[in-house]
């Protein structure tokens, strides 16, 4: 049987289909059932029958953290070395060599057909808007935003450094995103004048009605916590739009104590946190002839602490997949990393499956 399936236009019913009893607040681990659509929404039955052969249906995906103007790059700009660093010099020479309106789109559009081919409903995705950057891909990510209406549900993050805040050029940056309707995001690292500068980016935010997004703390090293800064902020300026925080790596690595007191402050102030299991596994950690820190001294898996606890403690927890491809083989990365039961990361209330669609006539994009 094909791994894809054509299914007929109007009414329909899936017999025998596998569905996780929890999506159906139901004890238990997976029930088989039949599922009726009509009209893009679940229905009492009728329409054609079609015999699914047991086939898992689920709510169609949120990607809440992927980098649309990064991905299908690795054939002409691979990590040399796979590091979280080699990563960033990568993709940051790639950009200022390559990066024209039309090279994006071609990568972008490869993206969201995969994704949606895949059964993705709504990405979040972070552009690089260092300038001229900024001019070239935004109005770009409006333009296929509105393309993609009605197939995928998009939204922008800006991604800049925390060192760019108080520059004249952030503010220029945050009437962008707010001409856009997109999130303000900011890359976060240790600055002396942190608080200074969190204040400015809530206070630009705020001014423009702007929700936020933060990569924050993308490293092992324990003693860099700029989460807790940024929970501090907020709660200092009173800031009332989302706050996201993304990866939290450092979280895994600091004294349990503190970790936990900064997942405390997370919870007051509101923020959710991203957690990226499969990407910072892959980068954090990486070192010549050694195997990972956590596997030789069974620390807690990279990234990944913060989401258990956050689950706990009360704040937002997502994982997802960084990367535009592949969300539900990530999804599962991410359930056995976090020593998670299934039904956490599948109570997603959306309204029905996707149609499920081939991925055919999808040739990569061709990049130079």
């Amino acid at each position: 049987m094909s791994d894809f399936r054509t299914l007929p236009d109007g009414p329909v019913t899936l017999r025998n289909v596998t569905v996780p009893a929890c999506l159906l607040g139901q004890p238990g681990g997976l029930v088989r059932m039949d599922l009726s659509l009509a009209g893009g929404r679940i229905v009492a039955g009728g329409g054609q029958v079609v015999d699914m052969g047991g086939a898992m249906v689920l709510p169609a995906f949120t990607d809440m953290h992927t980098h649309l103007d990064k991905g299908q790059i690795w054939g002409r700009s691979p990590n040399p070395d796979g590091t979280f660093m080699g990563a960033l010099g990568a993709a940051g020479l790639d950009r200022e060599r390559f990066w024209t309106r039309e090279d994006v789109r071609r990568r972008m559009e490869f993206s969201l057909r995969s994704a949606y081919a895949h059964g993705t409903q709504a990405i979040r995705t972070h552009l690089d808007s260092i300038p001229p950057q900024d001019a070239i891909s935004w109005p770009l990510f409006m333009a296929m935003r509105e393309e993609w209406a009605g197939r995928i549900d998009l939204q922008a993050v800006s991604l800049a450094g925390c060192d760019m805040v108080l520059d004249p050029a952030f503010e220029t940056l945050a009437d962008r995103v707010a001409a856009a309707k997109g999130v303000l995001g900011l890359f976060t690292f240790p600055m002396p004048d942190m608080p200074e500068r969190l204040r400015q980016f809530f206070r630009l935010a705020a001014e423009r009605g702007l929700d936020t997004d933060f990569h924050a703390d993308e490293t092992m090293d324990p003693t860099v916590n700029t989460l807790a800064q940024i929970a501090e902020a907020a709660l200092a300026t009173g800031f009332r739009g989302r706050i996201v925080a993304g990866h939290c790596c450092s979280l895994a690595t600091m004294p349990e104590d503190q970790a936990l007191r900064t997942l405390d402050r997370v919870a007051k102030a509101g923020i959710g946190i991203v957690s990226l299991p499969m990407c910072n596994l892959y980068l954090q950690d990486r070192h010549p002839d050694r195997t990972p820190g956590r596997l030789r001294l069974g620390q807690h898996p990279r990234s990944v602490l913060c989401l258990r606890r956050s689950r706990h403690g009360g704040g937002i927890a997502r994982g997802d997949a960084n990367r535009p491809s592949g969300p539900f083989r990530r999804r599962l990365g991410a359930i056995r990393v976090g020593h998670s039961g299934a039904d956490v990361w599948l109570r997603l209330p959306q309204p029905c499956p996707r149609r499920t669609r081939r991925p055919r006539d999808l040739p990569r994009p061709h990049l130079g």
